[in-house]
């Protein structure tokens, strides 16, 4: 999805398109990089992500609709999706998308 990330990376905020704050969690390659990708420094992360902290940290922008993409494991899709739900409220509601796939 290269083309697809830096073709929205690069109109992010810009007049008529949201701002695009980008978190790939690459778990697989630990020499993986931002600068690499030709991204961010920040956007690319080589850990597993604690979803339910990732979240609360969405929830302090004060942002009302979030979009939240995930693509991994169940454990994950799963995780991601119980995280959503419990922290979507009048406040701030998680708009959830998945696809689910095993190693």
């Amino acid at each position: 999805f290269k083309e697809q990330i830096h073709w929205c990376a690069q109109r992010s905020g810009s007049h008529g398109y949201p701002e695009l704050h980008l978190q790939i969690y690459v778990t697989r390659d630990k020499e993986a990089t931002a600068q690499a990708a030709g991204l961010r420094e920040g956007d690319i992360l080589t850990k597993r992500p604690d979803m339910p902290s990732v979240l609360k940290g969405v929830r302090e922008h004060g942002i009302p609709r979030v979009g939240v993409l995930v693509c991994g494991p169940g454990p994950l899709v799963k995780g991601t999706w119980d995280a959503a739900k419990e922290l979507s409220d009048e406040k701030v509601q998680f708009d959830y998308h998945h696809e689910t796939f095993e190693f």
